[in-house]
């Protein structure tokens, strides 16, 4: 059987894949379907993103939490009635997301999102609702049985689906709406039919998806009947308690899980709304949108949540130390964790910064210059996101949830104030939307760094942390040379490449001469016991 720190390692690895294709799958419906269609999915479908991760990680999350406890204690007759009124409560919830969102999808579209060609988008959307919601209960059922192998599995293989079925629909009925817009003389149709045609495919994907988890469900169920049988441990408690335990007595988790998710709809909100108040017709609006989903999130939010994949769940260790009044040891992790951290992400946050045009125009061409500006803008909240979220960790240890949702909820507030003043609609490079992020971002790790020092009396050690830093500033003055010096005569490609790896190598060098690592990770270097007998 695969070992534990084995499984945890490949379950994250087949998540983050699965969340590299969901960030980058606009990039090819983009050339499919346009600026303007990829703008009005993208507006949609943030929406099911937002209640898709909800229902999976805080709802899902919580009956995963409660079928584990009971199948640890053999409790199996208790999870199987704890899933039961799960899947119940699922089901109707599901129906009714995907009826509100069929029948007020033409208030979603113009009041909410500011597009109003959204709206037949979200009707092709809304039995997605449905579908996720009851593929969540069964994701936990999988995850709460210890199947999170088969989990992941399904995910990843239900978002490679999606992909395509994006591509395919979204190509026939782009040329259906040119068809159409041919007849009655306006190309705004071939858009808007090809993003209908990528929400078609996301509705067909989920029901897939959810058909594949009740097929390993049913499989399961064999398997628990010998276990129900011997089952002499269940206390069958009443549904209100399970009910309480999934919906009520987390709201205060629920609040603070979605509050960031929700940076994303805010966004879009207040640069859809500032364009419309400069009388930008609806079709720019929709491909302004269009442009900076596709180029700048994923290449911000796709760092960030490797980041947060490596420390989430880290609470129960600090939460089971801190039981035992083991302080040092919990600030000892913490300084672990961050200098691991900071090798790795601090880097990356530079590169992004540096590399930020080449990056953008390999992907989309001369219109993903539009973004450059805000994704150089925005690349350090990789780092302050980061840090932020492995000190989160910390506070649910220990038990500190309403200071999280203070410094969310101060987070969000800010995030507004500096969306309000530096959002500007004549803005060529959205660089507004990358300072906003960047603001909010280091308030909220600076917020988790005081709150952190005052609970346990926690120092950071300045070095540990500034050696990466410098390191990665140094690598990033090379490779800002090479972007600015050659980076038109090489090409996008090859400046990437060779930029890259000279960033890479001036990393390394930099950090082994500034001894930011340690002779265990130095021999793993190619060449590092070389290296050692010069320094040591």
């Amino acid at each position: 059987m695969m070992d534990l720190k084995k499984q945890k390692r490949s379950v994250n690895v087949m998540l983050t894949v699965t969340y590299v294709v969901i960030l980058f799958r606009l990039i090819p419906v983009h050339f499919a379907i346009g600026d303007m269609g990829a703008g009005i999915f993208a507006a949609a479908y943030l929406l099911y993103i937002l209640y898709d991760y909800f229902v999976r990680e805080v709802f899902a999350g919580n009956l995963t939490r409660l079928m584990n406890a009971k199948v640890k204690r053999e409790q199996y007759q208790d999870a199987e009635q704890a899933f039961d009124l799960a899947m119940f409560l699922s089901l109707g919830a599901g129906l009714f997301m995907a009826l509100l969102v069929f029948l007020s999808a033409p208030v979603l579209a113009g009041k909410l999102l500011g597009i109003t060609q959204a709206e037949k988008v979200l009707r092709y959307l809304a039995p997605a609702f449905c579908f996720a919601t009851v593929s969540a209960s069964f994701s936990a059922y999988l995850k709460g049985m210890g199947e999170h192998i088969n989990d992941s599995i399904v995910r990843l293989g239900t978002e490679l689906l999606v992909t395509l079925l994006s591509i395919v629909l979204s190509g026939l009925l782009f040329r259906k709406g040119e068809a159409v817009g041919a007849l009655l003389k306006q190309d705004a149709f071939a858009g808007i039919y090809g993003a209908q045609g990528c929400a078609l495919a996301v509705s067909i994907g989920t029901f897939l998806c959810m058909l594949i988890y009740f097929l390993l469900y049913l499989q399961m169920k064999v398997s628990m009947k010998r276990r129900l049988i011997k089952d002499t441990q269940s206390r069958f408690e009443p549904d209100a308690v399970y009910a309480r335990y999934l919906y009520i007595s987390s709201l205060l988790q629920y609040l603070n899980m979605m509050l960031l998710p929700l940076f994303l709809l805010l966004e879009e909100r207040i640069l859809i709304r500032k364009l419309k108040a400069a009388a930008v017709p609806e079709r720019i609006i929709a491909g302004t949108w269009g442009v900076y989903a596709g180029a700048v999130l994923p290449l911000l939010l796709l760092p960030i949540i490797a980041s947060c994949m490596g420390a989430r769940g880290t609470w129960n260790s600090y939460k089971r130390a801190l039981a035992r009044d083991e302080r040092k040891f919990v600030r000892d992790t913490i300084q672990t964790k961050m200098r691991r951290f900071c090798l790795i992400y601090s880097p990356i946050a530079v590169f992004v910064l540096v590399f930020a045009s080449p990056l953008l125009r390999f992907f989309y061409g001369e219109q993903g210059q539009l973004c450059a500006g805000a994704l150089s803008v925005g690349a350090l909240s990789i780092f302050f996101c980061g840090f932020g979220f492995i000190l989160m960790q910390v506070l649910l240890g220990l038990e500190k949830p309403l200071y999280i949702l203070a410094i969310h909820a101060a987070g969000f507030v800010l995030h507004l104030a500096a969306l309000e003043i530096f959002v500007k609609p004549g803005d060529n490079d959205y660089m507004g939307l990358g300072i906003a992020v960047l603001i909010s971002s280091l308030v909220i790790a600076a917020a988790y760094g005081f709150v952190i020092s005052m609970q346990l009396n926690y120092r950071h050690h300045v070095l540990s942390i500034a050696k990466p830093l410098i390191s990665a500033a140094g690598a990033g003055l090379v490779g800002f040379i090479v972007v600015r010096l050659a980076g038109g005569a090489l090409g996008n490609l090859l400046t990437l490449l060779i930029g890259g790896m000279l960033f890479l190598i001036v990393y390394l060098v930099l950090i082994v001469f500034l001894r930011g690592l340690t002779r265990k990770e130095i021999s793993k270097i190619p060449g590092g016991e070389f290296i050692m007998r010069m320094l040591y």
